[in-house]
């Protein structure tokens, strides 16, 4: 218990959590894949609409790259925050003893 009477769950988080920084990633991955798979399933009549869609669902990574990179862009980006996230939690799980 802490002082304020409150019990701090976050190590016993942690210990069962050190897989997480990977499910971000993967879940961008799985999504940018299911939209690949969509496109893909429009040829040969693909239209201007299912581009649009597409380009929309591969965001941020089509604000500075083709389709192909963008997937690349948001599999990196999910894994700096899913890292970050990661490293809060754990920071505040096991804070610095003074």
């Amino acid at each position: 218990m802490t002082a304020q009477g409150s019990v701090n769950f976050m190590p016993r988080f942690t210990d069962r959590a050190k897989w997480l920084p990977l499910l971000l990633p993967g879940c961008v991955f799985l999504w940018d894949f299911v939209a690949l798979q969509w496109v893909f399933a429009h040829e040969p009549g693909i239209s201007a609409r299912v581009v649009f869609y597409f380009d929309l669902a591969l965001l941020p990574g089509t604000l500075l790259f083709s389709p192909m990179p963008a997937m690349l862009f948001n599999c990196g980006l999910a894994c700096m925050i899913g890292l970050v996230i990661w490293l809060v939690v754990r920071g505040r799980a096991h804070p610095p003893k003074t």
